[in-house]
């Protein structure tokens, strides 16, 4: 281990690590119920206490402390995880459900990003009918004519039904359901314009204040010169706004590797720290060093507040403060102490956190850098100071993309391979991108929009058109990799034995390292020789018919559209990086289809079939065929019935009812998903 990590505090290292295996024991194996969980919790902590007691006479071990303490922690967080769950909260929504449609009272927190369709706003919900409740909301508004403006903490209510929270139709898509639950959203609401009440008193609060400040911070910007693309960067950067940026922008930062910039998190606050320990540096002495820290603490939470207090910016603002803590304290391995306290923290109050991907890579970037950034440090040093500060961003970078890389690949599946030319040219002109933004706001809330603030946006528009260039090398990007999570794992493994002899050279070391290797070669060559899917899925798509052949390292795509684009079809990139198929083909769907046995019939618009067809297995239905589907259903009395999204919804509906009346299983692909044969 480094000197940083030597000096650091193995207590606050013991508190983040077992309160992170107590989650995670929890979250994968809940066996325990919350009466046992708590009991254990408080019998462990009493053993704790009594053995701290006894050993401090007779001098025993601290072993068995240490691990008394650990299970004591990790039971601790296992608890939080459980309470966390709104089942386990009586006066959460979901514990009041009804089939019929409600009152419920609400109060705007957070402003989404629209959809083609809807606005979408998050909620939180005091009072369904009469009940008192609680809880957040997914309320999505249809999008008309007039222009939609709520504000955060306007208050309403709506009379509709509490529904769930989408389900993934197809199983390789983005599941944006478990997403909206990992941010403790676990209904939503889907109502018109028309529907929406709105209360004449609005909720008051600090937050609520700097939210209106924002917005109207907000306003003035879009009522300036600034174009759609300076706009959306510009509330990213500095207000935490990313729902402005346009899709296209976004693809770009994220294929040149900087799509960290645009979320407002440890980078920027990093950077504020440092201009705020610049401004304060003249109150360095001694007896005033505490009070720099104060201010520089305060002015870290002022910032994190005005950008919406996003998760990752509380990430961000409470391991600073440790670190400034640390600092002024004049702590060794400040660093490490920082990290393991405000993840202990942060997982204290939200156990969910831990599930996050924002979560897990700012973290581990952090603990690369802080680990593996002194390793590199000797190998830039200069007597020139513009090459030591251009060769710190190129370490700094390595050492963080190092860290992040076998979980960034896992989760996104692709690895740009010029983030080191990108984050060289943007890291420097970052920090003075967020000052002149910050003087820019100032002057354009007191002067207007003014030569400032022109010269800005042409600033921004440089930014943008590097981003664009570097995005646009597509040989330098890696894409559609898949990995699994045992490959991850090994990989970071691999990663820290690897480091371990870098530090210093032992013969175990190296053995553990070689092991470490060979171990990564063999889950890759296992998991490479596994044999592949062997199925045929009748897909989801809007007004298009569909069924997707999976087949060991292939995928063969039936479909009615002749002009069909694999390129464009995001559920098979989504096919190429959760699974090893690494081609695909299209092919016309036939009427009908044999696959491994199971014999599939499919009926389009023109509803033709022969009569003397022998009977089939299953019946596709598509583009609401006119037939009569008592009479199909009894010349193939053993067909299951498979409607896809090319259907009306009504004749769905009458096909629903009709099976349902002759005891037939049906299918509908718009409410279940996939229909899988394998």
């Amino acid at each position: 281990m480094s000197e940083c990590m030597k000096a650091s505090n193995t207590t606050l290292m013991l508190l983040a690590v077992a309160s992170i295996l107590g989650i995670i024991g929890q979250f994968y194996y809940p066996l325990i119920q919350s009466d046992l969980l708590f009991t254990g919790c408080s019998s462990f902590f009493l053993l704790l206490v009594i053995h701290f007691i006894w050993s401090k006479s007779e001098k025993q071990l601290p072993i068995l402390f240490a691990v008394l303490f650990c299970i004591t922690i990790a039971s601790s967080s296992a608890s939080r995880l459980l309470q966390s769950n709104p089942e386990q909260q009586p006066n959460h929504y979901i514990n009041h459900p009804s089939s019929a449609p409600q009152v419920v009272a609400f109060e705007v927190k957070q402003i989404l990003k629209p959809s083609q369709y809807q606005h979408k706003y998050v909620i939180h919900t005091d009072r369904v009918d009469s009940i008192s409740t609680s809880g957040l909301i997914l309320l999505n508004i249809d999008r008309d004519s007039v222009p939609l403006e709520l504000s955060v903490g306007d208050r309403g209510y709506v009379h509709t039904i509490i529904e769930d929270v989408p389900k993934p139709r197809n199983e390789f898509q983005f599941d944006y359901g478990a997403y909206l639950k990992s941010q403790h959203i676990y209904g939503q609401i889907n109502i018109k314009r028309n529907e929406l009440r709105l209360s004449d008193e609005s909720a008051t609060g600090i937050l609520v204040a700097i939210a209106r400040f924002r917005e109207s911070v907000q306003r003035q910007l879009s009522q300036s010169g600034f174009s759609k693309n300076q706009l959306g960067v510009i509330n990213a950067l500095l207000l935490g706004q990313r729902q402005y940026l346009t899709d296209d922008l976004r693809e770009d930062y994220a294929a040149a590797g900087t799509i960290h910039i645009l979320a407002v998190s440890g980078l920027h606050v990093g950077i504020i720290l440092l201009i705020l320990r610049f401004l304060t540096g003249g109150l360095s002495a001694f007896r005033l060093r505490f009070i720099r820290s104060a201010i520089i603490i305060v002015g870290i939470w002022a910032y994190a507040t005005l950008t919406g207090l996003s998760p990752s910016v509380l990430r961000a603002a409470t391991m600073f403060t440790f670190l400034e803590l640390g600092r002024s304290m004049h702590r060794k391995g400040q660093g490490f102490d920082a990290l393991a306290a405000s993840a202990f923290i942060l997982l204290f109050f939200d156990p969910k956190l831990l599930f996050q991907v924002g979560f897990q890579l700012s973290y581990l970037a952090v603990a690369a850098i802080l680990w593996i950034h002194p390793l590199l440090e000797p190998l830039i040093k200069s007597k020139y100071k513009l090459v030591t500060f251009f060769g710190n961003i190129i370490i700094v970078s390595l050492a963080a993309q190092i860290g992040v890389l076998p979980l960034s690949v896992y989760y996104f599946h692709q690895i740009p391979l010029l983030f080191l030319l990108s984050n060289i040219v943007v890291l420097p002109v970052l920090g003075y991108i967020l000052g002149a933004g910050i003087l820019m706001i100032i002057s354009e809330m007191t002067l207007g929009y003014s030569w400032f603030s022109k010269s800005y946006g042409y600033v921004i528009d440089t930014l943008n058109n590097f981003i664009s260039w570097v995005a646009y090398q597509d040989t330098y990007l890696i894409e559609n990799i898949h990995t699994s999570l045992y490959q991850t794992l090994v990989f970071y493994i691999c990663i820290i034995t690897l480091v371990l002899v870098w530090k210093r050279l032992s013969f175990w070391r190296l053995i553990t390292a070689l092991t470490s290797i060979i171990i990564v070669l063999s889950v890759y060559w296992i998991e490479k020789n596994e044999i592949g899917l062997n199925e045929l899925r009748v897909t989801y798509k809007s007004r298009q018919a569909k069924a997707i052949i999976l087949k060991d390292k292939e995928a063969l795509i039936l479909t009615d559209d002749s002009e069909y684009l694999t390129t464009e079809d995001r559920l098979i990139t989504s096919i190429y990086n959760t699974t090893k198929i690494n081609s695909s083909s299209t092919a016309m769907a036939p009427l009908l289809i044999e696959h491994n046995g199971t014999h599939i019939l499919r009926l389009d618009s023109l509803g033709m079939y022969q009569t003397s067809l022998k009977p089939v297995d299953i019946i596709w239905l598509t583009h609401s065929p006119q037939v009569h589907l008592e009479r199909v259903l009894a010349a193939h009395p053993e067909a299951t019935i498979i409607a896809d999204g090319s259907n009306y919804r009504s004749d769905v509906d009458r096909w629903a009812k009709t099976c349902i009346k002759a005891s037939r299983p049906f299918h509908n692909v718009y409410e279940k998903g996939d229909y899988i044969i394998k």
